[in-house]
């Protein structure tokens, strides 16, 4: 009896082992899945601007970051940064982009949002206008007829070219001709001569639509 027991004892915990063994292999073979992400990013940036003014109101009180070195070097930007000194009510200034998506999926580019660094307020007393043109799919904006790039003045703005209304879609290697106008108001009271920066941000999203890339 006493043997009886002995091999109980050393039986049942070779079994459990045993069956343990199924029960994790069975279990774990219906649990694993494999997945696979796809992950889709906005390539779309500015890679060249231009700031046009009247000569009257002095271009060298206005500086631009990145210049356009810098941007060359950086490969494109999504926020440009001016810096101007503002002289008098109804100065204003007209900034084009050149914006390029580098990128696969096909993506949407709306109207840009503008920060000021102000501490007296002033912001408020300035006003600002978007013109979108394109897209093109090579180099044809600059040389464009009428004007839309290459050859423009700035009493030519902004061009005379049919218009795109935002968002505008661009697909890969498309590129995209934004015109601003950033204008103080010719009501404004003063105090003038005062600096001002101002950060023009891009925005663009992906274009969500295209079943090529969302199923």
């Amino acid at each position: 009896m006493a043997n009886a027991k002995t091999i109980t004892l050393i039986i049942i915990p070779m079994l459990l082992i045993s069956m343990g063994g199924y029960v994790y292999a069975h279990w774990t073979d219906s649990v694993f899945k494999k997945y696979k992400f796809h992950f889709l990013c906005v390539e779309a940036e500015i890679k060249s601007y231009k700031v046009l003014t009247e000569k009257k109101y002095n271009d060298d009180k206005i500086t631009v970051y990145p210049t356009a070195e810098e941007l060359e070097q950086m490969g494109g930007t999504s926020t440009l940064q001016i810096s101007a000194i503002i002289p008098e009510p109804g100065w204003y200034i007209w900034v084009g982009l050149v914006i390029h998506n580098q990128g696969t999926p096909p993506v949407l580019v709306g109207t840009p949002t503008f920060e000021f660094s102000d501490p007296n307020g002033i912001a408020g007393w300035f006003s600002h206008n978007e013109y979108f043109y394109g897209p093109f799919t090579q180099g044809e904006f600059a040389t464009a007829d009428p004007y839309v790039w290459d050859g423009i003045k700035y009493y030519e703005l902004p061009p005379n070219y049919p218009q795109a209304t935002p968002p505008v879609g661009l697909e890969h290697c498309e590129k995209l001709i934004l015109w601003i106008k950033l204008q103080l108001n010719p009501d404004y009271p003063g105090p003038m001569d005062f600096s001002l920066q101002i950060a023009i941000n891009l925005i663009v999203t992906l274009d969500q639509s295209n079943s090529q890339y969302y199923p």
